[in-house]
């Protein structure tokens, strides 16, 4: 998992900078071209190739910017809990917000690991509203396939994230409440891991 070294900074928020590692241009590159190039064209035939790279670059910098606000989610969770946060780091497989310590009881290690999750799904669930209130009748088509694009991988993202073993979210909310059960967090981070 990268830790900040080797990437781009792209700007600060809330006094915390983000960061680029050099995987992440490889897979923005990538997820732009197959909406560009494969997904779209396939699902809205018909239309310009400048069209379906202004749809495929429009979507990509939504889903990222979903992917962002999850590891910010964690970030503002952390700080608000005393907890300095170094950086925010996009990587190949998505993003990790690098704390500088780890929380000192359950219940901040449960509200800081659950707080990426919920953005996610409160993502999801928005995009899947707009995508449902738009009907297959609206004159937008395009921006309504946007949105479904969106939606579902804010529901992969949430469903992927939530899974019960470590690094994952899942782990971490796994750990923070077997922490709280024993008060061993040793014996809870070593379940967590096993899961």
């Amino acid at each position: 998992m990268p830790t900040g070294r080797g990437g781009i900074p792209l700007f600060s928020v809330i006094g915390i900078q983000v960061v680029a590692h050099y995987s992440w241009f490889f897979i923005v590159a990538l997820i732009a071209g197959s909406l560009t190039m494969g997904w779209f064209p396939a699902v809205l035939p018909d239309r310009s190739l400048l069209q379906y790279a202004l749809l495929g670059g429009i979507t990509t910098f939504f889903f990222f910017a979903s992917v962002f606000v999850h590891e910010l989610s964690h970030s503002i969770v952390a700080v608000m809990s005393g907890i300095p946060v170094r950086r925010i780091t996009l990587f190949l497989f998505g993003g990790v917000a690098e704390i500088s310590r780890e929380p000192e009881d359950p219940g901040t290690e449960l509200r800081m690991a659950l707080a990426g999750p919920v953005m996610s799904a409160a993502l999801a669930a928005l995009f899947w509203a707009i995508f449902a209130l738009m009907g297959t009748a609206t004159g937008r088509p395009a921006l309504r396939l946007a949105f479904f694009y969106l939606a579902f991988a804010n529901t992969f993202r949430f469903t992927f994230s939530i899974l019960p073993g470590l690094p994952l979210d899942g782990g971490r909310v796994l750990r923070a409440l077997i922490w709280r059960a024993t008060g061993n967090l040793r014996r809870a981070t070593y379940v967590a891991r096993l899961a």
